[in-house]
């Protein structure tokens, strides 16, 4: 189980308990923001929620009952005979999961008491960097992520600190309701979700892309379009604007085909286990590992404590991937990730094209820079996995 907090307005909160969903937002014009949509859609069943309500502070605890669904019927809860809703409410939170009470308390944790009161850490006066919650400061960093996963030990540290405030009194969590920045217990007819007019209704397997109308666009579809778009990617020179824009664009939608399929009883997951494994405890998209926003696209972990590094790329191999890219993610790993286990990293490069490589030469690169920065960690040698489209499925093969 993987866990996840989810950050919230004073203003929406209320509608999360009473319906008991979450939710990231899309614009106004719906076209949707695929790094977030991976982020919601990685989560499954049972996975561990945490609300941060901006101006306020942490609730929790709650998980996920059922898996991310696309609701574009226009009904965002509010009530809308309230002017406040018509002027302020412009970004459609369509991207949700279905929630339910795990162990709720009362009053908030703040922020401050977890980032800045190093007396919460354990040991504090003893205690390491790891200890701190690295998750939560790149976030406030990134500060456009509305569900950002973090490792247990800082969920657990959160949720111990919650408990510590509430006195270890929580509710019976019946029915919530948010009333002057507290979660209280009320007396009122439970709310269910309406799950009536979701389009593509829950089981999401499929991503719904807004032009002109509404239809349904399979993921595998999306990247075959982008990517073999070779009139339109041919007028641009190499590296301009317009050809990252649509490198981008790919590597989003593979980023956004693994957050789908992982963990899932799909002939797609057969695929995506080809690079992530089966034995998946962790998943995370879009990691922050560094003060100037350097993200891991996916980051995993096996039930065999196997730390799984995966950069993805709509190109072929290049050395920067290592030197710029990889050289840091090790390292954040090896130096940031709290673990009672010794540390064991693979690290993986998908690539869209079957150039000629050296793999040996890209293996002593990797080795080379472990010396280099002294990483403790045992790294295994790197895996290299180009990925096509064969018959309008997506496919990944190893290369070594």
């Amino acid at each position: 189980m993987t866990a996840h907090v989810f950050v919230v307005s004073q203003e929406t909160f209320p509608i999360h308990l009473k319906y008991m969903f979450a939710w990231t937002w899309a614009w106004e014009d719906w076209h949707e923001n695929l790094w977030m949509i991976s982020d919601v859609a990685s989560c499954r069943e049972w996975d561990k929620i945490l609300f941060f309500v901006t101006w306020v502070g942490f609730f929790g605890s709650f998980k996920v009952k059922k898996e991310y669904f696309l609701d574009k019927t226009w009904d965002t809860y509010m009530d809308y005979q309230n002017k406040k809703w018509k002027t302020e409410i412009i970004k459609k939170l369509t991207n949700r999961i279905l929630i339910k009470p795990s162990e709720v308390y009362s009053n908030w944790l703040s922020e401050w008491d977890i980032l800045d009161n190093l007396s919460n850490l354990p040991n504090w006066k003893k205690s390491n960097i790891q200890d701190f919650l690295w998750s939560l400061l790149y976030r406030k960093l990134d500060w456009n992520r509305g569900c950002t996963p973090i490792f247990d030990y800082e969920y657990d540290l959160i949720l111990d600190q919650i408990k510590a405030v509430n006195n270890n009194k929580k509710l019976l969590c019946k029915n919530l309701f948010f009333n002057w920045n507290k979660i209280i217990e009320i007396n009122e007819p439970s709310k269910e979700y309406d799950l009536s007019n979701v389009i593509n209704n829950v089981t999401l397997k499929k991503y719904i892309w807004k032009d002109k109308w509404d239809y349904i666009y399979e993921i595998e579809d999306k990247i075959y379009d982008v990517k073999n778009n070779e009139v339109n990617k041919n007028q641009f020179k190499r590296w301009s604007k317009t050809e990252l824009c649509l490198q981008k664009t790919v590597e989003s939608e593979l980023e956004l085909f693994f957050a789908t399929y992982w963990n899932t009883n799909t002939k797609q997951w057969k695929e995506v286990s080809k690079v992530i494994w089966k034995n998946i405890f962790y998943f995370w998209t879009q990691v922050v590992c560094s003060f100037w926003v350097k993200r891991i696209d996916i980051l995993t972990i096996d039930k065999e404590n196997i730390i799984r590094v995966i950069e993805l790329k709509d190109t072929k191999y290049y050395d920067w991937i290592i030197d710029e890219q990889l050289k840091y993610y090790l390292c954040w790993v090896d130096q940031y990730i709290k673990s009672s286990k010794d540390k064991v990293i693979e690290p993986v490069i998908v690539i869209n094209t079957t150039d000629w490589l050296d793999y040996d030469e890209i293996n002593n690169k990797i080795i080379t820079l472990s010396k280099e920065y002294k990483i403790k960690s045992k790294i295994l040698p790197i895996k290299i996995f180009f990925w096509d489209i064969e018959e309008w499925d997506i496919k990944f093969n190893l290369f070594k």
